[in-house]
């Protein structure tokens, strides 16, 4: 009897010491093989998504403070390339220089946000030769930094050949999902499957002559772009007009109160009816104590004011003449 008591009590310590927890000869692995899967594996469908967003969120934050810094990345990670920011006055020089075809990247506002990032992979111009196109790398740009006549070169193809072009498309990262930060500081991942693939196209008829540049300016109207579901989230559809910078000028436009926005029409009746600038050709926040309405075709347009209190104003017959800016106000 007092025998049994030792081996039950020299038991007792063995297993309270750890000696016979471990699994040494794999016995009972299958348990806990399936148990470490679970939890390294098998992710639910419907979250998936967000996680990887997340993922790419925060690699994408990191990234940006080290391209800032000038840092380079340790573990081999390529950082996002930095893109040229130039000034509509610095554009007007663009248009003596070289040949080829250059595309520039500019933005119309949005409410609600206080960046949008989006990553560019791949530029493509599309002529009677085919498609060119351009790799650029996963380029990381903030459209909030592109207002005010501000404008990014994104692609420069200076060996495109003489011809007529009908279409540019924008292609986006794929493992790198476009996002927008909120007033609140919050992010909203943007998931535009067919602009990773196909890619976002834009309509734009031009033809290179031979010793010329055509110089494209992109405006992405974010304002038309992004929109906010019943549910409080946001999703967007890619809005973007294309425009010859040559043929381009600007209006600028002073205000005595407090402005929420303004927008250029071309058509008298949608800037009557048009409360939100959704059929606008192109709208502007406040920048530096004045609203710049940029890369506007050449022609005749209806500029509308809209105060913060909701109260508008229109103004008609504003001439925009290429390279130049024409100033009105509410006085």
């Amino acid at each position: 009897m007092a025998r049994k008591v030792y081996l039950y009590i020299y038991t007792i310590l063995l297993i309270s010491c750890g000696t016979l927890t471990g699994n040494p000869e794999g016995v009972g692995g299958d348990d806990g093989a399936s148990e470490g899967n679970n939890d390294t594996e098998v992710v639910d469908s419907q979250t998936e998504g967000q996680q990887t967003a997340d993922n790419n969120d925060e690699n994408q934050g990191e990234n940006t403070e080290n391209t800032a810094s000038g840092e380079g990345s340790e573990d081999g990670v390529k950082l996002e390339q930095e893109v040229e920011f130039l000034s509509n006055s610095d554009m007007l020089a663009q248009n003596d220089q070289g040949g080829g075809v250059k595309i520039f990247l500019t933005d119309a506002p949005v409410d609600d946000f206080s960046a949008i990032m989006i990553h560019l992979d791949k530029v493509s111009i599309i002529g009677e030769q085919g498609p060119i196109v351009k790799d650029i790398e996963d380029t990381l740009v903030n459209l909030l930094d592109l207002q005010a006549g501000a404008a990014a070169l994104i692609a420069d193809f200076a060996e495109a050949p003489a011809g007529k072009y009908s279409e540019l498309r924008l292609i986006l990262a794929s493992e790198k999902p476009s996002y927008g930060v909120l007033n609140t500081g919050e992010e909203e991942t943007f998931i535009i499957p067919s602009a990773t693939s196909s890619g976002i196209k834009i309509k734009h008829d031009f033809e290179l002559v031979d010793g010329q540049s055509e110089n494209i300016v992109l405006d992405f109207d974010l304002r038309k772009s992004v929109k906010q579901r019943g549910n409080g989230t946001y999703f967007m559809t890619p809005v973007l007009r294309a425009v010859a910078h040559s043929d381009s000028g600007s209006i600028e436009v002073g205000a005595s109160n407090e402005v929420s926005v303004v927008c250029a029409y071309t058509d008298q009746e949608a800037a009557a009816s048009d409360s939100e600038c959704e059929e606008a050709v192109a709208s502007a926040a406040e920048k530096d104590g004045k609203f710049t309405l940029s890369y506007l075709p050449q022609g005749n347009y209806f500029v509308k004011i809209i105060y913060a209190d909701q109260q508008e104003l229109l103004i008609e017959d504003v001439v925009v003449t290429a390279g130049e800016i024409s100033e009105v106000s509410d006085n």
